[in-house]
């Protein structure tokens, strides 16, 4: 065998052998983050499901009964509870030191990809702010917040509500605006916001909403991703309703 012909054949060996090194290597990866991907549903669909059997009840006239005395025992952060009638959203809300801490934790506080629903951490937890803002994972199936990318699409009507419970008040509110925005678009998740905040965000909706009448009512926003980072789904909606519980 010539020089050349052993220098080729050792060549094709050489590279056989690192295509096989990088299948190996390749699989193990996706065989890992599969691995953990699929624990972390299984942990997160253990903890929703404590929670609707131990701390939450649904009362006789279908609003929901709320224990936030074992909420808060489970984790301190809790500041209210979230649920959108129609949809499997129903979920203790966190407040953590940023808004980056659940991001990767659950309701436990231990590392998941799927993170919790938490409020902004430049919101007062009273939701004294004008612009009260939640974040969630777009978990693309019926946790966190994948369902609102039915209601971007139109799935679920016009005709929306979502109710926020704290220990002293229940809140209605109504579904006006749902848009798609840049992530580095920040004008809908201000704490702050403009006069015409109302009349501008309604302008930007892809849907038709019913109509309010008090248009400068405290706003509960709503944020996720859509399909990538490169969008967010943003939800916005209106106080219609409020009872005091103290």
């Amino acid at each position: 065998m010539s020089k050349r012909k052993k220098i080729k054949k050792s060549l094709k060996k050489y590279i056989f052998n690192v295509l096989i090194i990088l299948f190996v290597l390749l699989t193990g990866y996706f065989s890992f983050h599969l691995f953990f991907s699929y624990r972390d549903e299984v942990d997160t669909h253990k903890m929703i499901e404590k929670i609707h059997k131990e701390i939450v009840t649904v009362s006789a006239d279908d609003t929901l009964a709320i224990d936030f005395s074992k909420l808060k025992e489970e984790n301190s952060d809790t500041v209210g509870y979230l649920w959108i009638e129609d949809t499997s959203i129903s979920y203790p809300v966190v407040q953590g030191p940023d808004n980056s801490y659940y991001l990767r934790r659950g309701f436990d506080k231990s590392y998941n990809q799927r993170g919790w629903i938490y409020m902004n951490s430049e919101n007062h937890a009273d939701m004294s702010d004008q612009n009260t803002v939640l974040f969630g994972h777009n978990t693309l199936d019926d946790t966190m917040f994948g369902p609102l990318l039915d209601l971007y699409e139109g799935r679920l009507g016009n005709n929306i509500q979502i109710h926020y419970d704290t220990e002293k008040e229940k809140r209605v509110y109504q579904v006006y605006s749902t848009y798609l925005a840049s992530p580095y678009d920040g004008s809908g998740i201000s704490t702050q916001v403009l006069p015409n905040f109302y009349d501008a965000t309604k302008a930007k909706s892809a849907l038709d909403f019913l109509e309010v009448t008090e248009k400068s009512k405290p706003i509960l926003t709503l944020s996720t991703c859509y399909y990538t980072n490169k969008n967010r789904i943003i939800v916005h909606a209106i106080l219609i309703e409020s009872e005091s519980l103290s």
